[in-house]
């Protein structure tokens, strides 16, 4: 059903274009079914990467997700315009316009949203540590979404991006994956080349749960890679001990089991240890205040990605969209991902991130 709502959506945001922006552009008639053609594939780019993701040519996909970001934004330009054709007339050449900043935005989208992810770098200062000895330095990778757009070659460099800023502890908040592990075991057996003193630990998110979960589970077992399931592990740093932690909500966020999870997964963890959580859905920080977490991290909203998604991404994830929130002594940070969901790969304003997080004693 999924799929059919989203083709219905898409169909309807493609008849509004149609109607109220294509059929007044005041340009050849062969320019306007150019353009029409041109939409069309967007229809259909949840389809093609739900049913075919990894198996199809790179370029294929590029062409039916750019499609989809172009008419996402000549939507939201045609209904800004309607808007101010309440108040003011709108000169003949002015929809012209808006269709050529459209398409030249949504290619800087598409491009910007497959780059090799940027450093982004976070400092923070706890009375937990002490500040005659190293900073905890912590590399958080999240949303990859390997499978779709994302390849192999794509993550060696981001993994060699990541050794090279020498974390002591690397992180991975969900969103791994979008496909099977007999389709892509190859490629996710390269995070084996990822180094850190302290380890490298997942949280599975939800699109782990749309592909096999167990499957998965059983894959990071085989390569030595820690899932936290509700579960918290001590791990120590330069003679200091903290706790890491993840929380696990399945394929979606529930409140309602929040508190429970969280005294699962902090059942016999020490209070007054430095406490890290790991947990996908950056809404279960609004549920923390009595569990002593100095950082949580977390990913999902890809950032917002770009105007006027990242409205919706915010209202949907309780006002969290990217970057440092705090709440008194607690922290969460939001990733922007560091890759991007095949649905909607678009970045204006945002940028495939690794998160380098340096935590300071004081």
């Amino acid at each position: 059903m999924f799929l059919v709502y989203s083709f219905l959506f898409m169909s309807v945001l493609y008849g509004y274009v149609e109607w109220r922006l294509i059929s007044l552009l005041t340009t050849p008639f062969w320019v306007k079914i150019a353009l029409s053609i041109i939409l069309l594939p967007a229809l259909l780019n949840l389809w093609l990467i739900l049913f075919f993701g990894d198996s199809i040519p790179t370029w294929v996909s590029k062409i039916f997700s750019t499609s989809q970001v172009l008419l996402v934004y000549l939507f939201a330009a045609t209904f800004f315009l309607d808007l101010y054709r309440l108040i003011h007339p709108v000169y003949n050449f002015i929809p012209n316009v808006v269709v050529i900043c459209c398409i030249l935005a949504s290619i800087y989208a598409s491009f910007n949203a497959t780059l090799v992810p940027k450093v982004k770098e976070v400092e923070l200062k706890t009375n937990l540590l002490s500040n005659e000895k190293p900073a905890l330095k912590i590399a958080q990778l999240s949303d990859f979404h390997i499978g779709q757009g994302f390849d192999g070659k794509w993550l060696e460099k981001t993994i060699e991006k990541v050794n090279t800023l020498n974390p002591d502890l690397i992180v991975i908040t969900g969103d791994l994956i979008d496909n099977s592990p007999s389709i892509l075991g190859k490629d996710i057996e390269k995070l084996k080349q990822l180094k850190a003193p302290l380890g490298v630990y997942v949280v599975f998110g939800n699109h782990e749960y749309y592909h096999h979960p167990n499957e998965w589970k059983n894959f990071f077992k085989k390569i030595n890679i820690p899932v936290l399931y509700n579960e918290n592990i001590t791990l120590s740093h330069q003679g200091q001990k903290l706790t890491l932690a993840g929380i696990d909500f399945g394929a979606q966020y529930q409140e309602k089991r929040a508190e429970s999870l969280l005294q699962e997964t902090f059942k016999n963890s020490d209070k007054n240890q430095l406490r890290l959580l790991l947990a996908h859905y950056p809404h279960v920080f609004k549920k923390t205040k009595n569990y002593n977490i100095f950082l949580q991290l977390s990913g999902h909203t890809h950032g917002g990605m770009t105007f006027p998604v990242d409205m919706i991404v915010k209202l949907s994830n309780k006002g969290f969209l990217r970057g440092l929130y705090q709440n008194n002594n607690s922290y969460l940070y939001v990733s922007n991902g560091t890759g991007l969901w095949g649905g909607f790969p678009a970045r204006i304003g945002t940028f495939n991130e690794i998160t380098l997080i340096t935590i300071k004693g004081e």
